[in-house]
């Protein structure tokens, strides 16, 4: 019965949005756990209830009836998965319920093979044993991801948060044959792949780590696994390869030629390689077979393939036969179109823009999801800019924009990066060019944001820093005339989000600063040298704006030569305070209360990046502990260092407690 649901369940996955499979599934499903209830011996409520208030255990469970007991909660997973397909607020509300009711099956399933005798522990199937240890890891992992507020609420109701425990348990699962190993390995990989997207200080440790789950879990037993192949193209991307990310897509998407929703999503995938390659003409083709075959956000397919029809033929366009040789293109190739704008006649392109509006038809709660709102006033200022009495133009930076919103800038060579760096400059020395600028004020904004984050993914995070710093305080400024912030000015425009994700970008820039400086005292403390003069070490020079808005850029200094041998001391004062000063910018951020765009994506990476501060401060710690260990180990713990060491102690939890 649950093998029928299951492969209808995974019907169900290939064609998701089909309402009689799904509905068949959903009835499969139950009809498996009446099944179960039946073969389980039954506990009357009156008896449950005793058991409760009397704190006794519940009766223990044979192998057989584990096994059932594991196949139950599997059900209730199942189904709960269909319910957050529906999207509205009852459905999740009944799968929560569905998800607690399976948590305790896993709890209760973990307890009773741990009161098992050796004999009998010998005698459960390893493939029960890993399914119980991917459910409990699988419920410690995605809950440890949500945010603080969500994070209490669902700890108060009994559910697990410990991610190093739910790595453990998925891991092992992953190393135990059966039918739940590959899904432990998808899980691992979107924990090491997926949530780094988002926001992550150490992409090179998650790299190598999805490295190794492909390599040795993975391409063995599956080496033409269509969803391990899409990861393939994520973990490649990750890597800013954007050509072997495409080749990855590309056999993904071959592998599976009669699975239609997999072929969406390697066009979703590679069209973001292209746009991310600046190859245009590739890019509007997946849109444009996007906004014909799939559902779900015509809008959004619509304004992609608008923008990349557009962008053809512009500065940032690819020279290049496809998206696979751009990475290695020179930068020759940028200079070889003269015109400053994507067309000569920007109204040409306005038929495109103006049909946005009619693919709108996804909703949420009553309200157009967020992200079709997004490209309808995108669209409409477009179509005012090009139909208004001023010559008509397009809003700066607009492919660029798409770019950086969806996590790209960080995905691309530095071969591409110089690129859009170069058409930033351009575009803020053209729109401010004599005593009445062209460029508003809110689109300048935009082009300080993009050339700072362009230049943090240079790795220059000298200028970086300069720029983003200036641009912030210039925000808090107030105008004489009307006691009106600059920072009220941009939230009540069209580039509302341009604020907090300034602020969020600034406490980023920090974080890897501190990676970079941890990494050249670590190399020091291990004897590679004296301590690399690093980016943080540099006296910042304040990036000034003048009356339209402009900014004067200091070319970054030589790093200070000097550094001492055994800087630890002084770097780990410094340290808590540049992670204070990240940890302020952040919540400076998340304080914004106006609704903007993509406010959810924003607090999903401020999220992960608190959670990223926690665990900078953790290893530092345990770091520095175990340096001091050694030292008491060759030199013998005197009784004023074990009175030092008490005091520090608590300190310290002074510290955490004030956090």
């Amino acid at each position: 019965m649950l093998s029928n649901a299951v492969c209808l369940f995974m019907c169900v996955l290939r064609a998701l949005g089909d309402k009689a499979d799904m509905a068949e599934a959903n009835h499969r499903l139950k009809q498996t756990r009446t099944l179960v209830s039946s073969l389980l011996p039954q506990v009357s409520t009156l008896k449950s209830a005793v058991r409760f208030l009397s704190r006794s255990s519940a009766p223990e469970l044979s192998v057989e009836q584990l096994e059932l007991t594991l196949i139950q909660a599997e059900s209730y997973l199942l189904q709960a998965f269909l319910l957050f397909t529906e999207e509205s607020y009852l459905c999740y509300v009944k799968a929560g319920l569905k998800i607690r009711s399976a948590w305790k099956l896993y709890e209760r399933c973990e307890n009773q093979i741990a009161a098992y005798t050796p004999e009998v522990r010998e005698k459960i199937d390893p493939s029960v044993l890993g399914g119980v240890r991917f459910g409990i890891g699988a419920f410690n992992l995605t809950i440890s991801i949500l945010p603080s507020i969500v994070l209490r609420v669902v700890s108060a109701l009994g559910f697990p948060s410990d991610r190093t425990r739910g790595l453990e348990l998925v891991a092992e699962c992953a190393r135990t044959p059966g039918v739940r190993q590959p899904l432990a390995c998808l899980e691992l990989l979107f924990v090491h792949i997926i949530i780094p997207s988002f926001f992550t200080v150490r992409p090179g440790y998650h790299a190598s780590e999805a490295s190794l789950i492909l390599d040795d879990w993975c391409w063995e037993k599956y080496p033409n696994g269509a969803l391990f192949l899409w990861m393939a193209g994520r973990l490649e991307r990750m890597r800013r390869d954007l050509p072997a990310a495409t080749q990855a897509f590309e056999r993904s998407a071959a592998g599976q030629p009669t699975w239609i929703q997999l072929q969406h999503l390697c066009a979703y995938e590679l069209g973001f390689c292209s746009f991310f390659s600046l190859n245009f003409t590739k890019s509007a083709a997946y849109w444009l077979r996007l906004r014909e075959e799939n559902n779900w956000s015509k809008a959004f397919f619509a304004y992609m393939h608008a923008v990349s029809t557009m962008c053809q033929g512009g500065k940032l366009t690819h020279d290049g036969a496809s998206a696979s040789s751009s990475a290695s293109s020179s930068s020759d190739s940028s200079s070889s179109s003269s015109s400053t704008s994507p067309s000569s006649d920007p109204s040409s392109y306005l038929p495109l823009f103006g049909s946005v509006d009619s693919f709108i038809s996804r909703k949420f709660g009553g309200r157009i999801i967020s992200i079709e709102q997004f490209v309808s006033q995108r669209s409409k200022r477009i179509v005012e800019l090009m139909k208004g009495d001023k010559p008509p133009r397009m809003p700066a930076l607009i492919q660029v924009e798409m770019i950086y919103l969806f996590s790209g800038l960080v995905q691309m060579p530095d071969t591409l990066l110089l690129r859009v760096l170069r058409h930033a400059d351009e575009t803020i020395e053209a729109g401010t060019k004599g005593d009445s600028p062209s460029l508003p004020r809110e689109e300048l904004s935009l082009c300080y944001l993009v050339r700072s984050v362009t230049l943090k993914a240079l790795r220059r995070y000298a200028e970086a820093r300069s720029l983003l710093q200036g641009f912030t305080r210039h925000l808090r400024i107030t105008h004489a005339s009307n006691h009106v912030s600059n920072e009220s000015i941009l939230q009540n425009s069209a580039y509302a989000y341009v604020a907090p994700f300034a602020w969020f970008e600034l406490g980023a820039l920090i974080m890897e600063q501190i990676v970079e400086k941890d990494a050249a005292v670590n190399a020091a403390a291990e004897g590679k040298g004296p301590v690399a003069a690093c980016s943080i070490d540099q006296p910042l020079k304040d990036a000034t704006f003048d009356e339209h808005f402009v900014a004067t850029f200091p070319s970054p200094t030589d790093p200070t030569s000097s550094s001492s041998s055994t800087p630890s001391s002084d770097w780990e004062s410094d340290r808590q305070i540049h992670l204070d000063q990240a940890h302020a910018h952040l919540k400076h951020a998340e304080s914004y209360r106006n609704d903007y765009h993509f406010k959810n994506r924003l607090h999903l990476r401020i999220h992960l990046a608190c959670v990223e501060i926690k665990m900078m401060r953790k290893h530092w710690e345990s770091l520095q502990g175990n340096v001091q260990s050694e030292a008491e180990l060759k030199d013998g713990m005197t009784d004023a260092n074990q009175e030092a060491k008490v005091v520090d102690s608590d300190e310290e939890g002074e510290e955490e407690k004030a956090e």
